[in-house]
């Protein structure tokens, strides 16, 4: 017959043992305890499968994000630099060097915005799939929702910030002149 038994005691698992084994030899010669072990650490051994998958799960979406702001950067950039002309004929016309910044800022955080409208409802329908791994937890949760979308309009602005701040010092002599 198999069993476990939990102590409560402020003793150490090695002065515990000891106790243990006695109490346990005297209700009973014939039983044998296999192994002891502190609370923490059966409870550590029951969720380890579960904290590792939120490891990766974490890993995997910082490497998402790394890659969205990578290809965001390089869409950002490929684009402003198609569009120096024009961002050379707005600069002789006046337009201030934050001007530019903020028309490549809201090119940069439209693509975010297209990318949230369709991946939030993706990721609600998703939910129901990792309902179970979600142990007390809503997977339509508003406020983890509004967190992600807020984290990739933190990556968006970061990646489309050096495009922006590289197309607002553009020299329009030389822009206009290679148009």
């Amino acid at each position: 017959m198999r069993g476990t038994l939990l102590v409560r005691s402020k003793l150490t698992i090695a002065q515990l043992a000891s106790v243990v084994r006695a109490e346990v030899k005297q209700a009973d010669p014939a039983a044998q305890i296999e192994r002891m072990s502190t609370l923490e650490t059966a409870v550590n051994t029951m969720i380890s499968r579960e904290r590792l998958i939120a490891f990766l799960s974490t890993a995997f979406a910082g490497l998402a994000a790394v890659l969205a702001a990578i290809g965001l950067y390089g869409l950002m950039a490929y684009n402003m630099s198609r569009r120096t002309s024009e961002i050379g004929i707005r600069i002789a016309l006046g337009a201030r060097p934050s001007d530019i910044r903020r028309l490549a800022l809201r090119e940069s955080l439209s693509l975010i915005a297209a990318g949230v409208a369709v991946g939030a409802p993706a990721a609600l329908a998703a939910g129901g799939l990792v309902r179970g791994l979600l142990n007390g937890m809503n997977p339509a949760d508003p406020w983890v929702l509004s967190g992600g979308a807020l984290l990739l309009l933190l990556v968006a602005l970061l990646a489309g910030w050096l495009p922006a701040s590289r197309a607002a010092r553009v020299d329009p002599n030389s822009a206009l002149r290679r148009g």
